[in-house]
């Protein structure tokens, strides 16, 4: 079947149009579709729960009371509670084992000091004796 020139230009042409139409549509429903995915996941994302340490389970409210001065072999050290009590050798007192200058905290620091920390316990003279694993002031 042989068509004329003008009709054959003419197919070409209108071709050309549909072809351009559709690559239009797909461009613009590509760029619909991947805003609908950045809108819903920048929106999924701001409705995260805040996971960071301040808001953490494992983190308790505590209260360094000061230095353990008390001349025994399973003494010394620096005495923290997690009851709000904010006075030495009173209540449930643990002893941090580790040095707690690398959190800021020494010999000359005021206490009491309340605090926001993790620690795990540590088996040690049959007292109550954590390891500071992290801390912050509150």
């Amino acid at each position: 079947m042989k068509y004329s020139k003008r009709f054959t230009l003419h197919l070409q042409k209108h071709c050309r149009k549909s072809l351009l139409k559709k690559i239009i549509m797909i461009k613009n429903l590509s760029r619909a579709l991947l805003v609908t995915v950045l809108f819903l996941s920048l929106s999924s994302y701001s409705c995260k729960k805040n996971t960071g340490f301040m808001n953490s389970d494992k983190a308790k409210d505590g209260v360094i009371t000061g230095i353990d001065k008390r001349a025994c072999p399973c003494c010394g050290g620096v005495m923290i509670n997690f009851t709000g009590e904010t006075k030495s050798y009173t209540g449930e007192f643990y002893l941090i084992d580790n040095d707690i200058s690398t959190f800021g905290i020494t010999d000359t620091t005021s206490f009491p000091v309340n605090v926001k920390a993790t620690y795990t316990p540590i088996e040690k003279c049959e007292g109550k004796h954590i390891k500071i694993t992290k801390l912050v002031r509150r």
